[in-house]
């Protein structure tokens, strides 16, 4: 199967008062959206594990989908729990996006910021997997999530909320796994698209 264009991310970390309210929702790695895969697959969130001598594409699509799950979750316990340790999203992230996830969280609990409630992932949609050789694996997926049990307010009760936002957007990610076949190896390596601004209904 032919391997998919190279996504490009960038790093830059954002520090300011506007960005922390912007960014607290989300983390976004790059404003440029990576080209769109051809949908081919919508799979389950949660069900029987499929195993890679079975079938290695429905394999990487099934467990993709679970690490970009997973992802969401952990940002949440961040927001959520300052006592959590910042090192919990060395297992859903990697590279630029483990960067800025954590330059951003860092920000926020810096800030004081008292944020409630869940990133969570309506649906979701692979395109089409690359299975190594050479390595890695690679999955991208277009996620819905749900924002509106998330709220944010500064140490004096003021919200950190653009009330503008979307409460359930589109998520463009990128998933890699560098130890494939191992399941453990997935991780988000491309978070992009118009952070708050896209609706699901372009997914």
């Amino acid at each position: 199967m032919a391997p998919k264009s190279h996504l490009k991310t960038a790093a830059a970390l954002t520090t300011t008062a506007a960005a922390v309210t912007v960014a607290f929702l989300l983390p976004a790695c790059s404003n440029d959206e990576p080209n769109t895969p051809t949908i081919t697959t919508t799979a389950p969130l949660s069900g029987p594990d499929t195993t890679v001598a079975d079938n290695p594409e429905a394999a990487a699509t099934e467990q993709a989908l679970a690490a970009v799950t997973r992802y969401f979750q952990v940002l949440s316990r961040l927001d959520a729990d300052a006592t959590t340790s910042i090192a919990d999203a060395d297992a859903v992230a990697a590279g630029a996006v483990l960067e800025t996830l954590k330059a951003d969280v860092t920000v926020r609990r810096s800030k004081g910021l008292v944020i409630t409630g869940d990133v969570t992932v309506l649906s979701a949609k692979a395109g089409d997997p690359h299975i190594p050789p050479p390595t890695p694996a690679k999955v991208e997926v277009r996620a819905c999530v749900d924002t509106s049990t998330r709220d944010a307010r500064f140490p004096d009760g003021t919200s950190a909320i653009d009330s503008n936002r979307l409460k359930q957007q589109l998520a463009i990610l990128t998933v890699e796994n560098q130890s494939w076949p191992d399941s453990a190896g997935w991780r988000v390596t491309v978070d992009a698209g118009n952070r708050g601004q896209e609706r699901c209904d372009a997914q």
